[in-house]
């Protein structure tokens, strides 16, 4: 029975990138660890990360893709976009779901290279950093790997995903042309995920406009944060959720406060949901362009497969997509309402 690589560094008692630098031969390891490593990588099973050559003829072309679940919208578009592309160019495709794990992922990308694939699909995810060095061995091995959702920061990737600058500027334009001034802002603060939050505070603090009427989706009493916001001297007229699913939490909560939606406090969505135009009002939201995100992850995908390099700052590819607005009845001009 063979061992994963947390398995490994753990019998070696050194770290994961140790054990990966050491079976990669690297000087910088002491040597005397590295043939420690390398003997223990031995006994037990365990493959290093080495990519098959592709000129044998029994290479089955593969794609991997790497997802945090498989509960995403985005995703399902993703492979009804890549299955035909797989089909016409014959290849096969590998899914592997890290469940927001750091372990887990660098287990699936040990696992892609082994193979071998010839190219990845990384759905980044909000709490999931991707390994520097494993992501940079595959690149230099002609492995060609294409981001979606957030931008990577810890690596030089070619990445497709969502404007999110434009996402928080055409939220606040819009209830700001209504009238709106006192504007609350729900996102996953505390756990740094707030991607679209963050492009919703530059977008107020542009114009002016408060931007410490936020409410954590990670707090315990979700309920008593959004209460007080919304229950004040001088409350919010409006509330931007960065997903619909936070908007659905929020109207249930709000309905239960006795604030009428719209006409008390009007609530914007992100992304869309199905079940968004059948909430008690119909959410206004920002439908993003998902279909769009896989056809182009898809397209490129398969030109650096086909033309594969190693991305650098000057080379690599930043395609970022724009939202749109679809109004429904849960947003109108701010009216006065009576507190308690």
């Amino acid at each position: 029975m063979t061992i994963t690589l947390q398995q490994l560094a753990k019998l070696a008692g050194v770290s994961k990138s140790t054990v990966f630098r050491a079976l990669q031969g690297e000087d910088r390891i002491a040597p005397a660890t590295r043939e420690r490593i390398q003997r223990l990588a031995k006994e037990h099973g365990y493959a290093p990360l080495v990519r098959a050559p592709l000129s044998t003829a029994s290479h089955q072309r593969t794609i991997g893709f790497l997802v945090p679940n498989l509960k995403s919208s985005g995703d399902t578009r993703i492979l009804e976009t890549l299955g035909p592309y797989c089909r016409q160019h014959r290849f096969s495709w590998q899914l592997f779901a890290n469940n927001h794990k750091p372990v887990v992922t660098l287990d699936a990308l040990q696992y892609f290279a082994a193979l071998p694939v010839d190219g990845i699909v990384i759905h980044t995810g909000h709490l999931t950093p991707l390994p520097r060095d494993v992501i940079q061995h595959m690149q230099s091995q002609r492995i060609s790997i294409i981001t979606y959702d957030f931008t990577p920061a810890e690596v030089t990737l070619d990445h497709v995903g969502i404007d999110e600058a434009a996402v928080g500027e055409m939220a606040v334009d819009y209830l700001y042309g209504l009238g709106h001034r006192r504007i609350a802002v729900l996102g996953h603060f505390s756990k740094g995920a707030a991607w679209i939050s963050k492009g919703v505070i530059d977008a107020l603090a542009r114009r002016g406009l408060p931007t410490d009427l936020c409410v954590d989706y990670d707090y315990r009493d979700i309920a008593r944060e959004l209460s007080a916001v919304l229950c004040s001297e001088t409350p919010a007229t409006a509330a931007i959720a960065e997903s619909d699913e936070m908007a659905y939490l929020a109207l249930s909560i709000i309905h239960r406060l006795g604030i009428d939606v719209p006409h008390q406090l009007s609530v914007l969505g992100v992304g869309n949901n199905p079940i968004s135009p059948y909430m008690i009002p119909p959410l206004t939201t920002l439908a993003l362009p998902l279909g769009e995100v896989a056809k182009s992850v898809v397209e490129l995908l398969f030109e650096r497969i086909a033309h594969p390099i190693v991305p650098t700052v000057d080379t690599v590819k930043r395609i970022a997509f724009k939202p749109h607005l679809i109004q429904r009845a849960s947003c109108a001009p701010p009216s006065r309402r009576s507190i308690g």
